[in-house]
């Protein structure tokens, strides 16, 4: 999963809706690459989050569902990578097609909506799959300002946009938005994930995971006197790097310092093969559902990897990306104390 796919699984896991209707949607999939396997299809209903798993047959597959208001429905294979994300609302028919393992050159057609989404998608593809932050927050922005009366600037913001968590300019962007192109739906789920995100910078809290035996045990803050958090996927290239890190950092500061790696792959498969040969020698969990797991989802995570460096009561002294960052903070935290 990569920031977008964490991103779209807060939103469902937060969205507000109301209302119903008795026609539903339905997504018609054509992928190269994709074969015969499972997919896991997830919307919000207003009952909850609809999450279910659909076998596709030589490439093809069928979702149907009923939502209650335009929503996000997201499309992931069998190792949750995400295959596609869709604004799909009740009446809508819509097919997909391209390549499975492209999912920024996916073909859309029967939803205009979709098709501009895609079609800002399909310019700007090398920035996607770069992750260039910077780059995607000033296309989404000059995007956002020349289309007032576009839905496509609403979802570009709630879905795609790296600087959402900052909520005042957000909320400006938002501001330009044509009233009819902000869909009540979308805007209730921005606003539910923004009061989860100034909640996740209040204590960690005891998480209960697997562990490598198989075990669900608590991961609990006052095993020492600071903690590093590491949230991480399976596809995090620099994995090595940053524990040659971690463990250096950890070999510094001895048992004062506690350090635990968390997973957040959607099945222990992928988590267990990238593990087998680490050199980490401190306690390594797995959260299944990832950032929307029960023990996680108050800390709002929606990119990895992640780093959180909090003290013995759960107070966060650093939330981050930066290896270095985290492990500067807490050697300086524990220094400060001696």
């Amino acid at each position: 999963m990569n920031r977008k796919t964490l991103r779209i699984l807060l939103l469902l896991s937060v969205v507000i809706l109301g209302g119903s209707c008795s026609r539903g949607f339905k997504i018609t999939g054509a992928l190269r690459n994709l074969g015969t396997q499972n997919v896991r299809v997830v919307y919000a209903t207003e009952n909850g989050v609809s999450d279910s798993w659909i076998v596709t047959q030589d490439d093809h597959f069928e979702a149907k569902g009923q939502v209650d208001g335009l929503t996000i429905v997201a499309i992931y294979n069998t190792e949750q990578s995400l295959i596609a994300r869709l604004a799909v609302n009740n009446g809508d028919n819509i097919s997909i097609s391209g390549d499975a393992l492209e999912p920024f050159s996916i073909q859309v057609s029967g939803s205009e909506i979709n098709e501009q989404w895609y079609d800002f998608i399909h310019k700007n593809k090398g920035v996607y799959t770069a992750d260039n932050a910077d780059m995607l927050t000033t296309l989404i922005e000059t995007y956002v300002k020349k289309h007032p009366q576009s839905v496509v600037s609403t979802l570009l913001l709630m879905v795609d946009y790296p600087d959402v968590s900052n909520r005042e300019k957000t909320e400006r962007l938002l501001a330009t938005i044509d009233h009819e192109a902000k869909p009540a739906s979308i805007i209730s789920a921005y606003d539910a994930l923004l009061k989860m995100r100034i909640k996740s910078l209040g204590r960690t809290r005891t998480m209960f995971l697997f562990d490598t035996d198989g075990n669900i045990c608590p991961l609990n803050t006052n095993s020492a006197s600071y903690s590093i958090y590491f949230f991480w996927e399976s596809d995090l290239l620099l994995r090595n790097d940053i524990i040659k890190q971690l463990r250096q950092c950890a070999k510094t500061n001895g048992k004062r310092l506690q350090i635990a790696d968390i997973s957040l792959d959607g099945d222990s498969l992928g988590w267990r093969a990238r593990i087998v040969n680490d050199s980490a020698f401190w306690k390594q969990f797995w959260a299944p559902s990832g950032p929307v797991n029960s023990t996680l989802i108050h800390l709002a995570i929606d990119r990895t990897p992640l780093f959180i460096v909090s003290d013995s009561i759960g107070v966060q002294h650093y939330r981050g990306i930066s290896v270095q960052k985290a492990c500067e903070t807490a050697s300086q935290l524990i220094s400060h104390k001696n």
